[in-house]
């Protein structure tokens, strides 16, 4: 598996993830999401993000397989839970369900 992302919006599996974020320079906005039906439309909202903002960040999605121990090693209470890390650390993070109005305004108050 390459350690790469080439995509400004990609799906992550939890293996290798930690060593591509700490190898990532740049912000990465990353969502912790249970692959429900209900979080479609923050899928929708997370590539629109992902659009806009289009080469000063990345959008990944952490799929459910690596979450658990994601979840603990983060601290991360529960889902959805928006991290936005810059060069590998933690910048901000944000919990719960945003509009795409949201996402986007939390995007842009830590990349100002």
């Amino acid at each position: 598996m390459s350690m790469k992302v080439e995509s400004a919006f990609e799906h992550f599996n939890g293996s290798g993830f930690e060593v591509a974020l700490k190898r990532e320079a740049g912000f990465v906005l990353l969502a912790c999401l249970r692959q429900e039906h209900e979080m479609r439309d923050q899928e929708d909202s997370l590539r629109e993000v992902a659009r806009q903002y289009d080469g000063q960040l990345k959008v990944w999605i952490l799929d459910d397989y690596g979450q658990d121990k994601f979840h603990v090693q983060h601290r991360v209470m529960g889902t959805p839970t928006y991290l936005l890390f810059r060069n590998g650390v933690e910048k901000d993070r944000v919990l719960g369900k945003l509009s795409c109005e949201g996402l986007l305004e939390f995007v842009s108050r830590n990349l100002d």
